[in-house]
């Protein structure tokens, strides 16, 4: 593990279609308040006042409650302010997501000792063209 320093604003967001995403904030925000973190942030993931506030750097970190589709959208939300996200999946495959449902507390154990590597992802850009007309353009990461 790389020696870095341990985040200490989280903004923790969630998937609203997974049902149990909910009760997980919340289960999350008192480990990190137990453990001295007081500023967290906790959002549905599609809440729009999220990106804003990622986008001012509010936070050292974002925990994502989900699956690889909320990764997805994470990544977009946090790639122009290089903010790192921990996915916890929710979800059923979780190709994307580092850690799994039952073991959150040893990785934000980890993540809070400063026991941690940072793993950065390419992001692409995608365009679709209709002759030379330019029918749109997307940043991705996976998703093409």
């Amino acid at each position: 593990m790389e020696t870095n320093s341990a985040p200490s604003r989280f903004a923790l967001a969630y998937n609203p279609q997974v049902d149990d995403a909910a009760p997980f904030v919340g289960q999350i925000t008192s480990f990190l308040r137990d453990k001295g973190i007081k500023s967290i942030f906790s959002s549905n993931l599609m809440d729009e006042n999220l990106a804003g506030r990622i986008n001012a750097a509010e936070f050292d970190c974002l925990i994502v409650l989900g699956g690889d589709g909320s990764m997805l959208q994470a990544s977009h939300l946090c790639a122009q302010a290089g903010i790192p996200i921990v996915g916890i999946n929710l979800g059923s495959f979780g190709f994307l997501v580092e850690v799994q449902r039952d073991d959150w507390q040893k990785y934000l154990n980890q993540l809070l000792e400063s026991k941690y590597r940072c793993e950065e992802r390419m992001m692409l850009r995608a365009q679709l063209w209709h002759g030379k007309t330019l029918r749109g353009s997307w940043e991705v990461v996976n998703e093409v």
